[in-house]
């Protein structure tokens, strides 16, 4: 579609998408930055709360939505299973 309008520009993020990440951008550099395993299970915990407080959304009344929360939430599954660090290790 961008190709063939010839608009090399991602459209704009929507207002409540942005404010989803928004919310969450500083408790995931917390998360990647802290070295203690307490820390990062309490933070793991209160940012999936965080995520799905609202309730899961319906992927055919809301996928944008329900993507960025089901994106959070498997990058919160890799982490709190150590997949992030298997996957940063084999591309070393």
């Amino acid at each position: 579609m961008l190709v063939k309008s010839g608009n090399w520009k991602l459209p704009p993020i929507d207002p409540e998408i942005r404010e989803i990440l928004d919310n969450h951008a500083l408790s995931v550099a917390d998360l990647v930055g802290s070295e203690e395993e307490e820390v990062k299970d309490e933070l793991l915990d209160c940012l999936w709360t965080s995520i799905t407080k609202q309730g899961y959304y319906n992927p055919k009344q809301e996928f944008d939505k329900y993507w960025i929360q089901q994106a959070l939430i498997s990058f919160f599954d890799m982490y709190r299973l150590n997949k992030l660090k298997e996957i940063a290790l084999k591309k070393n």
